[in-house]
């Protein structure tokens, strides 16, 4: 997914590129951390809606 085709795809760039720099955790491993889903985390990543400032946070985290 390109990050110029809008802002929702350049945020979900910008999630994937945090946890790329995290070092790459699994979902699961996110999820235990943090107390969030599987499913709101990778939908966070894939950019088809906007993550919520939990997800936010728990993926600058």
């Amino acid at each position: 997914m390109a990050p110029a085709a809008g802002p929702l795809q350049r945020f979900a760039y910008e999630l994937r590129s945090l946890r790329g720099n995290g070092g790459s955790p699994s979902y699961r491993t996110m999820a235990q951390r943090t107390g969030l889903s599987v499913t709101a985390l990778s939908r966070a990543a894939s950019g088809e809606r906007l993550a919520s400032a939990a997800v936010g946070r728990a993926y600058a985290g």
